[in-house]
């Protein structure tokens, strides 16, 4: 196993180089009609006859319930935070965004099951502009989770993640990895503008979940507004808690752990942070979300 593992750290370990070094070829891309998505809209069908919680760090939202506010899922990938944030239950109408149109089988069939389900393929950010974006194949299998603007996803730690992982269906055991970038474009808006011109104008944004690959900060950046004014429950994917609390601290949020299905001040940061308004604090306490 170590043989493998040494010889999938040394394809992606150079392509990662090459990618920050600004020396890629034409060689290291690859075109999606040659990509494997693993996109399976029959898995969205089972989530929802299941009621399975797929992502169970966002289960404290289920003290948000309520029919007349949306909740919004700002990185969808392939919709299992949607799903499960309608299996907690919550009557919330419940709102995606996700750039990345290969998942777009999975986030219509959602849709098609839950008439309070839609998405949007629009990337959240601090500026509206039309970029670049890459995603890492390996041996023609698309990674989830590493897609990035800058590169912020290609570093060594990834790598080494990843290794872990071989072995798994979608990484299979192999005596070499032929590691590639799919590289596609898509929009950019911030979060105030998509939402003074959507679907849901006038509904109370009542939640809101961030996970964007390391773009987090941008996210943040572009929604002034909406944090301000809704002061919606958050939850964020961060490594860098320090950083995300001051940033978050302006607006009026402070830094909130799960444990179990409420929510505390924070005493050990984990990647998914919850932020709370201060507002909000004696209204979370009622609901008995806060423990």
């Amino acid at each position: 196993m170590s043989e493998n593992r040494d010889a999938f750290l040394r394809s992606v370990g150079s392509l990662f180089d090459r990618f920050h070094n600004g020396r890629l070829t034409g060689q290291d891309y690859t075109d999606v009609s040659a990509v494997d998505a693993r996109i399976h809209p029959e898995h969205v069908d089972w989530w929802v006859t299941s009621k399975a919680i797929v992502e169970p760090d966002v289960i404290p939202f289920r003290w948000l319930d309520d029919p007349a506010t949306v909740i919004l899922d700002v990185g969808a990938h392939l919709g299992y935070t949607a799903a499960t944030l309608r299996n907690l239950p919550t009557r919330n109408f419940v709102h995606s965004l996700e750039p990345v149109t290969l998942y777009n089988p999975m986030l219509a069939r959602l849709a098609e099951l839950d008439p309070k389900y839609s998405f949007s393929n629009v990337a959240c950010s601090d500026k509206s502009e039309t970029c670049s974006a890459y995603n890492l194949i390996v041996n023609g299998g698309l990674i989830g989770g590493t897609t990035t603007i800058d590169g912020a996803t290609f570093h060594k730690s990834l790598s080494e993640y990843l290794t872990t992982r071989i072995g798994e269906s979608w990484l299979p055991v192999c005596d070499s990895y032929d590691a590639r970038l799919l590289r596609f474009t898509f929009e950019t808006r911030p979060l105030d503008c998509i939402v003074s011109s959507w679907e849901h104008l006038g509904r109370r944004i009542s939640g809101l979940k961030i996970d964007v690959e390391g773009h987090e900060h941008q996210t943040i950046a572009g929604a002034g507004k909406v944090l301000t004014e809704h002061k919606p429950l958050l939850m964020i994917e961060t490594s860098d808690h320090p950083r995300m609390t001051a940033s978050l601290e302006p607006l009026g949020y402070v830094p909130y752990e799960r444990v179990d299905n409420k929510i505390r001040p924070m005493v050990t940061p984990y990647y998914n942070a919850y932020f709370v308004h201060r507002d909000q604090v004696y209204a979370y306490k009622a609901l008995g979300l806060i423990a």
